[in-house]
């Protein structure tokens, strides 16, 4: 069995797609046609009357079914007498034309014999039917004669070009945004209509990479026709850069973690990165391991993180950040806190880091500000942490690793206001 597109054209220029199916035919050989049948069909019907011999003769169906479930069947009788002679067992073929599909659809064919014979089985096929990529279907079938569709792009606003739009016919085109929760129409997703030739044009602050465009013909029987799909400024650099400028990051703290949420116009990809903002309003990454793949306009979460008015939250993508919002804008001085990190090292022995100018670095190598903790030395046997007076711990991972904070000495006061505290069950 051999299916192949074609199409069927009732009238010149409006064909719909078919399949026609080709069947190739061959004759057992005796001790098959012999053998034994299924449900009694060995018996051999009545001959027509005048012919000298018995004549072999079989019924060849073919079904078939598309996906909404309306079926077709074809049957056809042969008939051949004992004395044909041939150098092989071929009788040719058969040609069905031919059976009507829908564009992109399916259609399952089948064929088989009654009677039917041990030595033959049932052949079935799953077509697929074609598209409007199909050479001949862009001029035989209306539902494929769509507009052709370019843009061009300005300093106040991008220009759609509608072209060719065949003649008679009307379409309707719609604007979106292409993203993952959804697709978001604009102009309030109402689509518009195309009755021949026309520029539309858009504000340049609509224009992003997940902008796209469809264009269907309209029809009034036909509810879901074939659309033509155009997403044009996916590899813009410029819409991109726009889609940054359009998104927001917020973040909410809560007793025990930090949640995010990034409100943007398209899929944007990048990391969610928890940072410590120190004096000089940089702001430098907690941990290379503590991030989140962005996933926007949905909230996200960093468990065990408590919140502390140095904390921020930053959106970066290839070493650059787009995005940043801290949980308090603006830092007093005399509310500046050091980062202090807790490792253990290969041979298990308990490290205190302290952050500065961005980098972890051992107490002694501390600047003067920080000098009462410039000779601090830790038994490796007891689990300590620092932290300042009132100031709970900024993040708790599981051991060996930990997150806390110390106040700066700040106005001059005493080495006795910084506290050392062990931790027991997950408590100062």
């Amino acid at each position: 069995m051999n299916p192949r597109n074609t199409l069927w054209c009732p009238e010149e220029g409006d064909c719909i797609p078919c399949v026609q199916v080709m069947l190739t035919l061959g004759l057992l050989g005796p001790s098959a046609l012999g053998a034994k049948q299924d449900g009694g069909a060995n018996k051999i019907r009545e001959q027509p009357k005048g012919h000298p011999k018995k004549i072999p003769r079989t019924h060849i169906f073919l079904m078939a079914e598309t996906y909404s479930s309306l079926s077709r069947c074809v049957e056809v009788e042969v008939w051949l007498p004992y004395d044909w002679e041939s150098q092989n067992n071929s009788l040719g073929s058969l040609q069905y034309n031919c059976f009507p599909i829908a564009l992109s659809g399916e259609l399952h064919l089948r064929v088989f014999m009654r009677p039917h014979y041990h030595s033959t089985g049932v052949l079935q096929v799953m077509h697929h039917g074609p598209d409007c990529t199909w050479p001949k279907a862009t001029d035989a079938i209306h539902l494929c004669q769509v507009p052709r569709l370019a843009t061009s792009v300005g300093l106040q606003s991008a220009i759609l070009h509608v072209q060719n739009v065949p003649k008679g016919l009307h379409f309707k085109l719609w604007l979106y945004l292409n993203r993952t929760d959804g697709l978001q129409g604009l102009d309030q997703g109402t689509p518009k209509l195309l009755t021949g030739s026309e520029n539309v044009s858009l504000p340049i602050s609509q224009v992003f990479p997940c902008l796209c465009f469809q264009v269907w013909p309209k029809i009034e029987d036909q509810a879901d026709t074939p659309r033509t799909h155009l997403c044009p400024f996916v590899n813009d650099r410029a819409a991109l850069a726009r889609a940054w400028a359009h998104s927001r990051l917020e973040v909410h703290p809560s007793r025990e973690s930090l949640s995010c949420l990034v409100s943007a116009p398209c899929d944007l990809q990048g990391e969610l990165v928890p940072c410590w903002r120190m004096e000089e309003l940089a702001c430098h990454p907690l941990h290379p391991h503590l991030h989140l793949a962005l996933i926007p306009n949905e909230p996200q979460e960093f468990p065990r993180l408590r919140p502390h008015p140095n904390l921020c939250v930053q959106v970066r993508r290839n070493g650059s950040t787009y995005l940043q919002s801290c949980l308090q804008d603006d830092v007093p001085k005399s509310q500046q806190y050091l980062l202090f990190q807790e490792i253990r090292d290969t041979q298990g022995n308990l490290l205190v880091q302290i952050m500065e100018q961005g980098t972890w670095v051992s107490p002694a190598q501390v600047s003067n500000t920080v000098r009462p903790f410039s000779s601090l030395s830790l038994p490796p046997s007891v689990s300590l942490n620092l932290i300042a007076v009132g100031n709970p711990v900024l993040l708790s991972f599981p051991p060996p690793l930990s997150f806390f904070t110390e106040k700066k000495e700040v106005g001059g006061r005493p080495e006795e206001e910084y506290a050392v505290r062990e931790m027991h069950r997950g408590e100062y």
